[in-house]
Order: C-alpha cells, then structure tokens, then sequence
C-alpha cells in the first residue's frame, strides 16, 4: 500500500533532474555565444555548483563556483551587483567547508563591491532600502544552506527575517513575499512533515496571489491546489481519510481547471484520492479514481508508448489486487 513518502520526490531524482537540465543550458548558451563567457554560464555554473553542494561533492562544487567567478572577474567590473552576490554565496561555501583564506578573499571582494556600490547609491533616496533587500537575499540564501545541513527551524528563522525586511520595503501584497510564504510551506510540508504550519504558510500565500493576480489566474490557482494538497495530507497523516479524499478532488479539480491533466501533479492527485477511498474501504471510488490517475498518465505519456502499456497493466494490476477485476476492464 503506498504511503506518504511515495508521493514525494526523491532526492536524488530532483538533483538528476536539475543536472539533465543544466546540461542543456549550458550546451545552449555555448552554442548562442560561441564560448562559454557570457552571464547565463555564470549562472549555470553557480547552479551547478549548488546541486554538487547538495549531492556532497565539495570538490566539484568549487571548481564550478571557482569558473564562474572567472568570468564574472573577466566582465571588468561590469554586473557589479551581481558579482557581490556571487562573492557572498562562494563565501559562505568555503566558510563551510573550512577554506578560510579563501574564504576571506571572497569576502573581501565582496567588501570591495559592496562599497563601490554604496557610493554609486548614495545619491539615491532608497539606498538604504536596496542595501536591506540585498541582505534579504543573503538571509534566503542562508535559508538555503541551513535546509541543505537539515537544519530546517533555523531555516524558517532566516526566511522570516528576509519576509520582515520585504514587507517592510514592499507591503504585505508583493510577489516576493508570496514566494517567501510558499518556500516556508514547503520546508514545512516536505522536510518538517508539519503538515498545519505548511497549510498556515500556503493560505497566506494563496491570499497573496488572489489580490495580486485575481481568482482565474493560473497562479491563483496553483496556491488554492498546493494549499488543498497540503490540507489533504493534513487529514491523511491523521487518519481522516474523507476529507483527505475531499481534499485531493479538490486539488485535482484545480488542475482540470487549468487544463493540466497532461501534468505530473493532475497523475498524483487523483491517486492520492484512490488511496484515501481505499482507506474508506469504497473499492469502487478508489478504483474510479486510480482510472483517472492512469488516464492521466497516459496522456503526459502519449497513448501508443510502451510506458502507456506499463501504465495500463499496473491498473488491472491494481483492480486484481482488490480482486474486482470484472468491473474495471470494459
């Protein structure tokens, strides 16, 4: 029987992922600039460097914070700010790690920049403003580093001082601090398996974005199904396995909204349901709801590929198991 950790992405999948992807960026940026020298590399390096981070491969990680600063050094000053930015970061990477020469010449750098920056910024009303938005960052980027050590309540410490600081300079109704709330739902629900403070999170940020992009938004409506997948799970966690089921419709409803059947998350939500109606002991609901789910597969699949056929076969599969066979096959 699946529980709830099968619905949640590996690891290791994740990090898989993101090295596929960053491949392709960096293969695209070469082949749009002719070498790797441009802005885009420094980020792909950066980023690359940040999933060997988190893969625990310190080794790799710096050499690829290590290229990125190469070019950024090699823009001759320009793109000041973000120079900085990448000083901090690869700062707090080798502070990390024990290189506290390194280290400290990184911060120096990035001391340098900072005070160059704050002299082109001083004729300018909101400096001080952009000084503490710049360090709001720095605070996500720590938020970062601490859920990386698992060391997730120190994390949520950070963010909420970042959150302090952006409503401070933008309001309570901004975007950034709709993602704030939305990145603490998530170490909430993914990490700390605090399944009420998650939901406390999304429901701020769901109100967020209803005032900024109003109710048939496609934001809008990923909030409303992210709060209603963290609510289902909620009851699921707790046993209450008809408003678990209530729950992931809903979310699920969301996304036939949205035209996004052909989706990952329209696949794991209707199952979610299946699970849920078989807690209840309705066979009939959860295999409803499992044809759906496969339903939904098929089509982010394409119908004439064999992992269609696997898709098929695990459903009368399922229908075996709870041995209503004669129903479920047409």
């Amino acid at each position: 029987m699946a529980e709830l950790t099968d619905y949640v992405r590996s690891p290791q999948a994740k990090y898989d992922e993101a090295l596929e992807y960053l491949d392709k960026a960096m293969e695209l940026y070469r082949n749009a600039h002719g070498s790797h020298h441009s802005s885009g590399m420094i980020n792909v390096y950066v980023n690359l460097a940040y999933v060997y981070e988190e893969l625990k491969n310190d080794e790799v990680a710096m050499d690829y914070y290590q290229k990125a600063i190469a070019i950024a050094e090699s823009f001759q000053g320009r793109e000041l700010t973000s120079m900085k930015t990448l000083y901090e970061n690869v700062y707090f990477f080798y502070k990390r790690i024990g290189r506290k020469k390194e280290a400290e010449e990184c911060l120096r750098k990035a001391e340098e920049i900072r005070i160059k920056l704050r002299e082109a910024s001083r004729q300018h009303r909101e400096s001080v403003e952009e000084d503490s938005i710049i360090y709001a960052k720095i605070l996500e980027r720590s938020a970062g580093t601490h859920v990386i050590r698992s060391e997730y309540d120190q994390a949520l410490e950070k963010l909420q001082q970042a959150l302090n600081i952006y409503v401070s300079h933008y309001g309570k109704t901004h975007e950034t601090v709709e993602s704030v709330y939305a990145e603490m739902a998530d170490i909430c629900f993914l990490y700390m398996r605090k399944f009420d403070k998650a939901f406390e999170y999304c429901a701020k940020a769901e109100v967020i974005a209803m005032q900024l992009y109003g109710r048939s938004s496609e934001k809008y409506g990923m909030r409303v199904a992210e709060s209603w997948k963290v609510y289902g799970w909620m009851s699921y966690s707790t046993y209450h396995w008809e408003e678990a089921a209530e729950a992931f419709s809903n979310e699920y409803a969301i996304y036939v909204q949205l035209g996004w059947l052909d989706k990952k998350c329209a696949e794991e939500s209707s199952m979610k349901v299946s699970m849920a109606y078989r807690r209840l002991g309705n066979s009939k609901e959860s295999l409803k709801w499992r044809k759906i789910a496969t339903d939904c597969k098929v089509l982010a699949l394409g119908e004439d590929t064999l992992e269609a056929a696997e898709a098929y076969m695990d459903y009368v599969n399922y229908c075996l198991e709870i041995e209503e066979l004669a129903e479920c096959i047409p």
